[in-house]
């Protein structure tokens, strides 16, 4: 049993008006501390008696209520950053790569800036990430909530020469002309290409279909079943272990599949590597 003997804080109310049951006298009593409740109102010759609150709840003010509230839980994409106690509910926070919005009262994901944007500033815990479209000179490949834009590459610093000025979505392609042949313009396709397929927004059905054409090892995976970042995923790691051969198939593998647009698209960036590494192979041997 406790009677009500906690120093309030300034300003706090500390009584209240009870008309006793038995007399009808109106009496101020005490109420109860945070961390407790009233367990007896007072009488006219008994102060407010309390209980401290059992372990699952609390009181957080001081009070006449004769239960203390329950704890409370976390909500979806939350965790608890400080326990329930006796005078304290839990406090929760949003989990890693969520951030809480007050208007829903919930916890949102972190937006992702599109292949193309970079992060101007990650999100925290209170707020969304910022994300601007990659300035002239700079690129990014991927959808991401933490990459920033990247700055070209210079070929002249490579050593090598420019087949395919870099654009927000790609980096730089450079090359030596050792020859003009088909299957160097292939390979140059090579470091694009997985900022190709997101940059073209395939749908994921075309992405199912595309995957299950290309050359897999047995049993090949459930496509079906994937969704658009691990399909990708997927196509990346096949990008690096094909060969010249299979990277010339490539665009027609994507018309069976059903992306004519992204074939097309893909075919553009071919033509303009083979022109210009024509190009550059002709000047080579007048110089020679």
């Amino acid at each position: 049993m406790l009677l009500c003997a906690f120093p309030p804080p300034s300003g706090a109310q500390t009584t209240y008006l009870w008309k006793d049951p038995e007399s009808g006298a109106a009496l101020t009593c005490d109420r109860c501390a945070p961390g407790t409740y009233l367990r007896s109102h007072c009488t006219a010759t008994q102060r407010s008696v309390c209980d401290a609150c059992p372990p699952g709840s609390f009181t957080e003010l001081w009070n006449y209520i004769e239960a203390c509230l329950p704890c409370s839980a976390c909500g979806v994409n939350q965790e608890v950053s400080a326990r329930c106690t006796a005078h304290r509910d839990t406090a929760c926070r949003c989990v890693a790569g969520h951030y809480y919005v007050s208007e829903y009262e919930m916890c949102l994901p972190h937006s992702t800036c599109p292949c193309g944007s970079g992060v101007v500033s990650e999100g925290s815990l209170t707020s969304d990430t910022s994300c601007q479209p990659c300035p002239w000179g700079s690129f990014s490949e991927r959808v991401s909530a933490l990459d920033r834009c990247t700055a070209h590459s210079s070929c002249a610093a490579r050593g090598q020469q420019l087949v395919l000025a870099g654009a927000a979505w790609h980096d730089s392609v450079c090359a030596n002309c050792t020859d003009a042949r088909e299957r160097d313009a292939a390979g140059c396709l090579r470091g694009i290409l997985p900022g190709f397929f997101i940059h073209q927004n395939i749908p994921v059905i075309q992405l199912q279909r595309l995957l299950s054409s290309l050359p897999q090892p047995d049993p090949s995976p459930r496509w079906e079943v994937m969704g658009r970042k691990e399909l990708h995923l997927h196509l990346n790691a096949w990008v690096l272990r094909a060969d010249v051969g299979d990277l010339l198939q490539l665009k027609k593998t994507l018309r069976r599949a059903g992306s004519a647009k992204a074939a097309r698209k893909l075919q553009k960036k071919l033509d303009h590597i083979q022109k210009k590494l024509n190009a550059l192979c002709v000047e080579d041997k007048k110089e020679e």
